[in-house]
C-alpha cells in the first residue's frame, strides 16, 4: 500500500525504531487497528502465565496487560524478528557495494566467523565507510519495513506518530 495520511498509519520510523531493538527475547507488534507500533519482552508472556496460574511476580503490569491483549487479540501482527531481518547479510551485502578491492575484501574478511558484527564496525571506522555503511543499513532497513507493512496490508507514514 503507497504512503498515507490516515490518523492510524503505521509510522515507519517507528518500525525501523522497532527492527532495532528485536532480539532472542524481544519481539514487536503492530496493532492493525490504531497502527501502534510495540515492542515487548517475552518475559511479560511468562508474566501472563504466572497471573494466570495465581503466582504472579512480573513487575511490570502495563507490559503484562499488554501481553494479554496480543494473546487474545487478532489486531496485532508481529514483526519480523532479527533472524528474517538477518543482520550478517544487510553486512555481507554492503560489503559486495564497495568497489575498492582491498577494502572490500577487509570487509568481507571482517565478518567471517565469531565477532564478526564488532569487527565489522571496526573496520568500516577504520576505512571511514562508517556513514555508507549507516546510509545502506538504513535504506536497507527502510525497504524491509516498506515491504513487511505493504505486504500485511498496513496503511503506512514516514512521520512519527503523534504524541499524547
Amino acid at each position: 500500500m503507497p504512503e498515507s495520511n490516515e490518523p492510524n498509519a503505521v509510522s515507519l520510523p517507528e518500525v525501523m525504531d522497532a527492527f532495532d531493538m528485536l532480539g532472542d527475547e524481544i519481539s514487536g507488534y503492530v496493532n492493525r487497528k490504531t497502527g501502534e507500533v510495540f515492542i515487548l519482552h517475552h518475559d511479560a508472556f511468562a508474566g501472563l502465565q504466572e497471573l494466570e496460574s495465581g503466582s504472579y511476580g512480573y513487575p511490570d503490569e502495563a507490559m503484562v496487560a499488554l501481553a494479554k491483549e496480543i494473546d487474545i487479540c487478532d489486531s496485532y501482527k508481529v514483526l519480523p524478528d532479527k533472524f528474517e531481518i538477518h543482520e550478517w547479510q544487510i553486512m555481507k551485502d554492503f560489503c559486495e557495494t564497495v568497489d575498492d578491492e582491498s577494502e572490500r575484501d577487509q570487509l568481507l574478511d571482517a565478518i567471517s566467523g565469531k565477532g564478526a558484527f564488532g569487527r565489522f564496525k571496526s573496520a568500516a571506522y577504520r576505512l571511514d565507510r562508517q556513514d555508507e555503511w549507516f546510509a545502506f543499513r538504513h535504506t536497507t532497513l527502510e525497504n524491509m519495513a516498506i515491504q513487511w507493512l505493504d505486504t500485511h496490508q498496513f496503511n503506512w507514514t514516514r512521520s512519527p506518530r503523534p504524541t499524547t
